[in-house]
């Protein structure tokens, strides 16, 4: 799995676009809400022991449902329904968690479920996972490093406003990408 971090970074990045600046707090954090929203079933595992198998939340069916319930709250905070492309936006949220966590390549995940009961994952991991989740834990803070070197920059071409600065200073663009370049080699010689 990518981490709570990455996810939510990818979610407030995708919620930059949305044209509501005045409701821009409550909307970042809805976008990044969604975006971790299919980690739903690790609050159940850590606060009651409940384990299941397969992750159903990180199916297209689960994070659509999940998106689903954030056009409703959507609605409820803007007081209107959105328009097609905020909703477009709102349904790509809970949609980037189960990207991220399939370019991680580890846990393999119903994708197609109720259609299909098949288990999926890359083969080729690009993002490290998320390792054993703790302060004292080496590798939890070099795949953290490894994964935002890689999302920070992806993070600032979804955003509106990180496309905006990189347009207007080319040598911040450079290095974002050569960054990018670098921490995605790293990720893809990490052993799975």
């Amino acid at each position: 799995m990518s981490s709570f971090l990455g996810h939510a970074l990818i979610g407030l990045a995708i919620g930059d676009n949305a044209k509501a600046p005045e409701q821009r707090m409550k909307l970042g954090l809805l976008f990044a809400l969604l975006a971790v929203g299919p980690d739903l079933d690790y609050l159940l595992l850590w606060g009651f022991g409940i384990h299941w198998e397969p992750r159903h939340t990180h199916s297209l069916a689960g994070a659509l449902l999940l998106g689903a319930v954030g056009l409703v709250v959507l609605r409820a905070l803007l007081r209107a329904w959105p328009g097609w492309r905020l909703g477009l936006l709102i349904l790509a949220a809970p949609l980037s968690h189960l990207l991220l966590d399939y370019l991680v390549g580890v846990h393999r995940n119903p994708l197609l479920w109720p259609l299909d009961p098949g288990l999926y994952a890359f083969d080729h991991g690009v993002l490290p996972s998320a390792g054993r989740i703790s302060l004292g834990n080496f590798y939890f803070w070099r795949n953290l490093g490894i994964e935002l070197g890689i999302l920070l920059p992806i993070a600032l071409l979804i955003s509106a406003r990180g496309r905006q600065a990189l347009r207007k200073r080319p040598a911040l663009a450079g290095v974002v990408v050569l960054c990018l370049l670098v921490c995605v080699g790293i990720g893809l010689g990490l052993r799975r």
